[in-house]
C-alpha cells in the first residue's frame, strides 16, 4: 500500500512538472548611441530613451529571464565595442553581453535573472571607446528567454512613448505613442488564451485632489471594453487589476484604451507603461504581434513589416524590419487582419520571410484575405523550426488590384515546446529515483 500511495504521489508530481517558456523579441530599429547609454523596452522594442524610466515596464508575473542573443548590423570599429544589459527594478543583472570590435552578435546563457510581478525590466546599452574611436552606428535585435513560475503564462510588455493627456489607444506590447483611432494600435490575436495580470505604470502622476483626474487603462477586444481595468488620481503613478481575466480567441482585436475622466480631467502629461499576462490555452505557445502605424500600403508590389513590433510602418529597406530568430523556438501559424477588405477578386497575403527570402510561401503559413474579408487564421500546426541568427519579417504582397487594407495586422504563434512534460527523460529519472 505504501509503494502505491508513492507512485500515486510521483504520478501528481510529474503530470504538473510543466515548465512554460517563451520569447521576448525586439524590432530591428533598435539604435544604440554611440556615446552613452541607452535604453529599449525588452519587448517589440525599436525607439530609445534616455533615461531609464522611459522604458522600463512592470513585469506581470514572475519567472527567470535568460538565453539572450543579440545581433547587430555592422561590426564596431577597431578597440570599441557595445554592451547589452538587462535591468530589473533598476539595477543590472547577470544577463549581459558584448558585442566587440569587429564582431556582429553576442550570446549570454551561463544562468538566469529572476524576476516577480510588478519589478520593472529594461534593456540598456552601453558604447566603450577602446581608443580607437566610438563605435560604429549599428541597429540591433534580440531575442530573451522568460521561463515563467506559472504554467502558461507569458509576458506581454508596452513601453508607450508619448504623452496621453486625453482619451487615447495604446497596444499591447512594444514601443509606441497613443493612438486617437482604435485600429492603429489593435493586434489581432493568432491563438486562444487569456489576458489577465494587469499592471500599469506612469511616467508622471495626474496630480490634483481626489477625483480631479482620473487616468483609467482598460482592456478592449474588437472594439468593447472588458473587465480588465485599472485607474488612479492625485499622486499615484501605478495601478493593476490582478482579479479579471479575459477569453480572447484567434481573429480577436485586443488593445488598450487610456480614458481620462474626473472634475477637472486635465491630467498632467505622462507616458504609460503595461504589462499583462498572456495564459496560452495551448502549452508552449505565445504571441509575436505586428501591426502597422500607416495606411497606405503599396497595391502594386510587396511591403515589408516587421516580425513583431507595434506602430512601425512598413519599410522599403527590408533589412530594417528584421527580428531574431533561433533555433530553440519555433513558429506554429499566425492571423491577419486589416481594416479594408481587397474587393472581389483580390487578395492581400501575409507570409513570413527569413533572410529576405520566402519561408514556406504557398503553405499554411501563408495568411490569405480575399474579397469581403478583412482577416483570415492560419491553420498550420507544423512548428517552423527558426534558425540561430537568422532575421525574420513580414511581408504582404496584393494579387490583382486590391483596395488599400489600411492598417494592417500579422501575428505570429511563437512555440516552445514544454519542459517536464509525462513521458519525459526527466520525468523517468523522478520515477526511478521513487523506486531506489
Amino acid at each position: 500500500m505504501r509503494k502505491l500511495a508513492c507512485l500515486i504521489i510521483v504520478f501528481m508530481f510529474i503530470s504538473n512538472a510543466w515548465a512554460t517558456k517563451s520569447k521576448l523579441v525586439s524590432a530591428k530599429l533598435i539604435t544604440p548611441n554611440t556615446t552613452g547609454a541607452r535604453y529599449f523596452n525588452v519587448s517589440g522594442g525599436n525607439g530609445t530613451g534616455g533615461l531609464i524610466a522611459e522604458r522600463s515596464v512592470p513585469f506581470p508575473t514572475g519567472g527567470t529571464l535568460g538565453n539572450l542573443h543579440v545581433v547587430s548590423s555592422d561590426p564596431t570599429t577597431a578597440s570599441s565595442s557595445y554592451t547589452y544589459t538587462l535591468y530589473v527594478n533598476g539595477s543590472p543583472t547577470s544577463i549581459a553581453c558584448i558585442i566587440a570590435a569587429g564582431a556582429t552578435s553576442c550570446n549570454y546563457t551561463a544562468s538566469t535573472a529572476a524576476v516577480t510581478a510588478g519589478q520593472l525590466i529594461v534593456m540598456r546599452t552601453d558604447p566603450t571607446n577602446g581608443g580607437g574611436g566610438a563605435p560604429a552606428a549599428v541597429t540591433a535585435t534580440w531575442n530573451l528567454e522568460f521561463d515563467s513560475t506559472t504554467d502558461s503564462e507569458t509576458a506581454l510588455l508596452l513601453a508607450s512613448t508619448g504623452n496621453a493627456t486625453a482619451d487615447y489607444y495604446a497596444a499591447l506590447m512594444g514601443e509606441s505613442a497613443p493612438a486617437s483611432a482604435e485600429a492603429a494600435r489593435a493586434f489581432v490575436m493568432p491563438t486562444a488564451g487569456d489576458i489577465k495580470s494587469l499592471y500599469v505604470l506612469w511616467t508622471a502622476a495626474p496630480g490634483g485632489a481626489d477625483g480631479e483626474n482620473i487616468r483609467t487603462v482598460t482592456l478592449y477586444k474588437n472594439g468593447s471594453p472588458q473587465t480588465l481595468t485599472c485607474a488612479l488620481d492625485e499622486a499615484a503613478t501605478t495601478c493593476n487589476d490582478t482579479a479579471h481575466t479575459v477569453a480572447a480567441v484567434a481573429g480577436d482585436l485586443l488593445s488598450y484604451k487610456l480614458t481620462v475622466s474626473g472634475t477637472v480631467a486635465t491630467p498632467a502629461a505622462a507616458a504609460v507603461h503595461i504589462g499583462s499576462v498572456f495564459a496560452t490555452t495551448v502549452e508552449g505557445e505565445f504571441i509575436i504581434p505586428y501591426n502597422t502605424s500607416i495606411t497606405t500600403w503599396n497595391t502594386g508590389a510587396a511591403s515589408y513589416g516587421a516580425f513583431v513590433a507595434s506602430g512601425l510602418a512598413t519599410n522599403a529597406t527590408e533589412a530594417l524590419t528584421y527580428g531574431l530568430g533561433w533555433s530553440d523556438w519555433s513558429i506554429k501559424g499566425s492571423a491577419c487582419s486589416i481594416v479594408t477588405a481587397p474587393g472581389s477578386g483580390d487578395t492581400w497575403t501575409f507570409n513570413i520571410r527569413k533572410d529576405s527570402g520566402d519561408v514556406a510561401s504557398g503553405s499554411d503559413y501563408d495568411c490569405v484575405i480575399s474579397d469581403a474579408a478583412t482577416s483570415a487564421v492560419s491553420t498550420d500546426t507544423t512548428p517552423l523550426t527558426l534558425v540561430d541568427s537568422s532575421m525574420y519579417n513580414t511581408v504582404g504582397t496584393p494579387s490583382g488590384t486590391p483596395t488599400a487594407p489600411g492598417y494592417g495586422r500579422m501575428s505570429y504563434i511563437g512555440y516552445i515546446a514544454p519542459a517536464g512534460a509525462p513521458g519525459t527523460a526527466s520525468n523517468g529519472l523522478l520515477l526511478r529515483g521513487v523506486g531506489q
